[in-house]
């Protein structure tokens, strides 16, 4: 029974009999239900326990002291053969692929950010990139200057797995994380790219279904942005012929013409051969043969 007084409450220690105030410790507990380590209040004089944080208790059974070994040491199953998982290298394909997706659109950036900020008079560029901390989950912006309500957006996941193929069980996670990715630009024409090393026909079908382009290399996603970059091109010349092009849409006829030119989708001869010409023609204007 406590013992309310003055400076605090007393209680009688079952160890020596005596009336104190006692200290809360933490302290190691071992029983027939295993081991653990709790909060308590300790007897000052004697040490003996009065009582446990009931709150703290949380048995380690078969009285093992130490805690448990991961089964995947290191990020590998156990055995480390074939079929285990390394994240580090599962990491370096993901940055790879990345790297080959952005290498086009970073070459072209560069020329079109030069004639854009001539055009602008500002640091502007039309293509923007963001990015997840570990990679994964990529977008890259096209902001068209002649219709900028028509901004075009790739979204991509990539993964590294190759210990066995995505499958349907791992796919919902991985959406609600392109979902969160897409919610920074709700405003744009978009298509969303998955590139994985394999796929089981079950993924393919729900990636299908969720509207998600399935890719097994960079090479492929990369040749299905030429075609878009491409039929966009060639339509545009098209209703331009005979017409003089200046100003926004002339930087537009530019900027598709650079990103086919570094995707490997342009054929014959450019439009506008260098910076120069394209500078010029924004601003004097040129006749579409």
């Amino acid at each position: 029974m406590a013992l309310k007084t003055k400076g605090g409450v007393t209680v009688r220690c079952p160890s020596c009999g005596e009336r104190v105030k006692p200290d809360v410790k933490v302290v190691h507990i071992r029983n027939e239900f295993g081991e653990a380590d709790a909060r308590a209040k300790v007897c000052p004089k004697c040490g003996g326990i009065i009582d446990v944080f009931k709150e703290d208790l949380f048995f380690r059974p078969n009285g093992c002291g130490a805690p448990r070994r991961s089964r995947r040491p290191n990020g590998l199953r156990r055995g480390g053969g074939k079929g285990s998982y390394d994240r580090t290298a599962a990491l370096e394909r993901v940055y790879n692929t990345l790297n080959a997706v952005k290498m086009p659109f970073l070459k072209a950036a560069r020329r079109i950010r030069r004639v854009s900020e001539m055009y602008y008079r500002m640091r502007r560029t039309p293509i923007r990139f963001n990015e997840s901390n570990d990679k994964r989950v990529s977008t890259i912006l096209l902001e068209t200057p002649a219709s900028p309500k028509n901004a075009a957006a790739w979204t991509f996941y990539m993964s590294g797995q190759t210990s066995c193929p995505i499958y349907p069980a791992q796919l919902p996670a991985k959406f609600r994380r392109i979902k969160k990715e897409i919610n920074r630009f709700p405003f744009c024409n978009r298509a969303i790219i998955f590139i994985a090393p394999k796929f089981t026909c079950g993924a393919r079908e729900m990636l299908r279904k969720a509207g998600i382009l399935a890719f097994t290399k960079a090479s492929e996603a990369l040749a299905f942005i030429a075609r878009y970059f491409k039929a966009r091109y060639s339509s545009l010349l098209a209703s331009l012929k005979g017409k003089r092009l200046f100003g926004p849409l002339a930087l537009l006829v530019y900027i598709l013409q650079e990103l086919l030119r570094e995707l490997g989708g342009l054929q014959g001869e450019p439009l506008l051969r260098s910076e120069i010409e394209a500078y010029h023609a924004i601003e004097n204007g040129i006749t579409v043969q």
